[in-house]
């Protein structure tokens, strides 16, 4: 269902309205919006969620081609900013609800994960007292671009890929 329901998100938006619509066109009650708790903010973690799987799963063979670190994480953070551009006109919407106090943990877990998990795909398994230092870099340059992302209309967001190549 949703799965479904991220199909809606460009008309209804990251809303329980889309997890409803899905669930009604598969043939369940509209009921079963419940499986996206806390409805809008339900169907983000999920695309979150998975979003971040399948970028794992994207970049895990290709990355043998990049011969530094950096090359290597421009390579995931393009890999999983792909993953929005379907929902960029939507994104600044889903930026919104994870600002909200009551969704700021989930969003620094999220974050959190994104970043620790592109760093370990890009080479890095160290525990040296940088640790922190480094995920919350790419955390901050990942979120940027992000944002700049949402109101890049370059053709093939160009200007997005120089942005991120010059934090990177």
């Amino acid at each position: 269902i949703l799965d479904h329901a991220l199909t809606k998100v460009g008309g209804l938006g990251w809303t329980r309205e889309s997890v409803i619509e899905a669930a009604s066109e598969l043939g369940y009650s509209g009921m079963a919006h419940g499986v996206a708790e806390g409805g809008g903010i339900g169907l983000l973690s999920h695309f979150l969620d998975r979003a971040l799987d399948e970028t794992c799963i994207e970049v895990d063979d290709q990355l043998h081609e990049f011969d530094s670190t950096g090359d290597r994480l421009r390579f995931i953070c393009r890999t999983r900013l792909r993953q929005t551009l379907p929902y960029v006109k939507r994104w600044p919407e889903a930026a919104a609800l994870l600002a909200q106090p009551e969704n700021v943990p989930l969003a620094m877990d999220h974050l959190g994960r994104l970043s620790s998990q592109m760093w370990y795909l890009a080479g890095d398994d160290s525990a040296r007292v940088d640790w922190y230092l480094r995920r919350s870099a790419l955390a901050a340059v990942y979120l940027s671009t992000e944002l700049y992302m949402c109101e890049d209309r370059s053709p093939n967001h160009e200007y997005t890929w120089m942005f991120l190549k010059k934090r990177l």
